[in-house]
């Protein structure tokens, strides 16, 4: 159970780092600096957007990546334990000859 809600918290981290970059970037396009100029400029759209692009990215990188950490931690350690958890068979020969 616990991997399959791993596997779901991964799969919402990845949705969520992709709507947190068009988001940025699509805020960016509709929200742009023309304001700040006296005569509307034709590329302030596009600079607007690559702003927001490079926001959406910046929150996506915090945000979704400590979420990634703690979901590599998860697995990892799920790892170890399923390793730690064979029990290794130690023959009689290999029990006299020291192992």
């Amino acid at each position: 159970m616990n991997n399959f809600l791993i596997g779901v918290l991964s799969l919402v981290n990845q949705i969520l780092a992709v709507l947190l970059i068009i988001g940025g970037t699509l805020s960016g396009i509709a929200q742009p600096m023309s304001a700040y100029y006296s005569v509307p400029q034709p590329w302030s759209y596009l600079i607007d957007g690559l702003l927001g692009l490079i926001g959406g990215l910046i929150a996506a990188a915090v945000v979704c990546g400590t979420i990634a950490a703690i979901v590599t931690m998860a697995r990892e350690l799920s790892a170890i334990r399923a390793h730690m958890s064979i029990v290794p068979v130690i023959t009689e020969r290999r029990a006299r000859d020291g192992y």
